[in-house]
């Protein structure tokens, strides 16, 4: 089942219409400063109920509304295994969301227009296509650089560390650093201070 998350603060062109019979359900978000929807908008909700959840977005600030997109966002893909997610909104910032998703397994798109799919085999291409990003696709047979024999003790106490002058930290450093796989190395800078202590 693919879920459609439309930020109606910035999206309204929506058609509902183009969900019936499909196996699609669609969250309408609706800002708190939103207090009238079209009619046509109202009828469509109600003519296709079971497709559609209408969600109120208490409070005021900047990316309130992002933020309830996300919570629900986060609880289908926890509740619903396999679950295909699209979000309908002009806001570029859920991009990264949508490329941390994609990294990490989910199917997770965003457009600027409501996209539902079609049940014709030939559908017109939005003005703006969806943001897709996969993760890094895996080479097949790559070899994996496998750490250096350790040919001395590598691990000088704290203490030691600090009586050390600059250039031998600079060879310690350099040996403890050369003796694991690329793979292995810290990537950040915390993660980096503890694994040099």
């Amino acid at each position: 089942m693919k879920y459609y998350f439309v930020d109606y603060e910035n999206t309204q062109a929506i058609d509902l219409d183009k969900i019936v019979g499909l196996p699609v359900k669609v969250f309408l978000f609706i800002g708190v400063r939103q207090t009238r929807l079209p009619f046509e908008l109202v009828a469509k909700i109600h003519k296709h109920a079971g497709q559609i959840e209408l969600i109120p977005c208490g409070g005021t600030g900047k990316n309130a509304l992002d933020f309830h997109i996300a919570y629900q966002m986060g609880r289908i893909t926890t509740e619903v295994p396999g679950a295909s997610v699209h979000i309908t909104s002009k806001d570029t910032g859920f991009d990264p969301l949508v490329k941390y998703l994609n990294a990490n397994g989910f199917k997770a798109e965003r457009s600027d227009v409501f996209m539902a799919p079609s049940s014709k085999a030939a559908t017109k291409t939005p003005a703006k296509p969806p943001v897709r990003t996969k993760a890094p696709a895996k080479t097949p047979g790559r070899a994996i650089a496998k750490p250096a024999p350790k040919t001395e003790k590598l691990s000088p106490s704290k203490t030691d560390f600090v009586s050390m002058t600059p250039p031998q930290r600079r060879d310690y450093l350099i040996k403890r650093l050369s003796t694991h796989s690329t793979h292995a190395l810290p990537g950040k800078q915390k993660t980096l201070q503890s694994y040099i202590a």
